[in-house]
């Protein structure tokens, strides 16, 4: 489904009274809160993170992406992304057969592409918490990513390990609406302007990047 993904950024420790104005005002949670770690894919020259970064309008990411700590349901996943529209497409990991093993300091041992697509590797892992909401006209669904932590991907002859040790300082808001849909119309608005959130390019694999390289 192709839909409208809008970024805001906030400072850290503002979920509790964020969520209570979203229920305020007509939204709701749903799903359970869930813990997100994404492996993140690229060339040794970075050439996906420099086409973000020169804001291409046409973009991909690769991602290895699992919940809640569970690497046996792990599925690759391409994201693209046309301006501020946006897709994924998921594959099986079974799906590639060069496997190697990657060990971590957040989550058990398990086998991902050594190499996938044209010369991309594994550079770096991003984990942290995301709750779910939704407007009550079902056109609005809200993601708030907290708790962001990032590691650098190490390759050794037969794995790869990473550890998360580099803390963000600001928390995450995603909107994901329909192409039409007029954000400024909806309830939405008062509350963004009350805690000052700018529309945003921020992306978590670029972030990871300057942090990290």
């Amino acid at each position: 489904m192709i839909r409208k993904e809008l970024k805001y950024t906030l400072n850290k420790g503002n979920f509790d009274i964020f969520s209570s104005h979203l229920i305020e005002n007509g939204f709701s949670q749903i799903f359970k809160e869930r813990s997100i770690c994404s492996l993140y894919y690229d060339t040794d020259s970075f050439k996906l993170f420099n086409l973000s970064e020169d804001g291409q309008h046409e973009r991909k990411k690769f991602r290895i992406r699992f919940y809640d700590q569970n690497t046996s349901e792990a599925f690759l996943e391409i994201k693209e992304k046309k301006g501020s529209a946006g897709w994924k497409t998921k594959l099986d990991l079974t799906d590639f057969k060069n496997l190697v093993l990657i060990t971590s300091n957040s989550f058990m041992s398990f086998k991902i592409p050594k190499v996938i697509d044209l010369g991309l590797i594994p550079l770096i892992g991003v984990s942290y918490h995301r709750n779910y909401f939704i407007s009550n006209c079902s056109r609005v669904r809200l993601t708030f990513d907290r708790e962001l932590t990032y590691g650098k991907i190490l390759r050794f002859s037969n794995e790869f390990n990473v550890e998360f040790n580099i803390a963000s300082e600001i928390d995450i808001v995603e909107l994901k609406l329909d192409l039409n849909h007029d954000l400024h119309s909806s309830r939405l608005k008062p509350i963004f302007e009350n805690y000052n959130l700018i529309l945003s390019k921020f992306s978590k694999y670029c972030t990871g990047i300057k942090m990290i390289y």
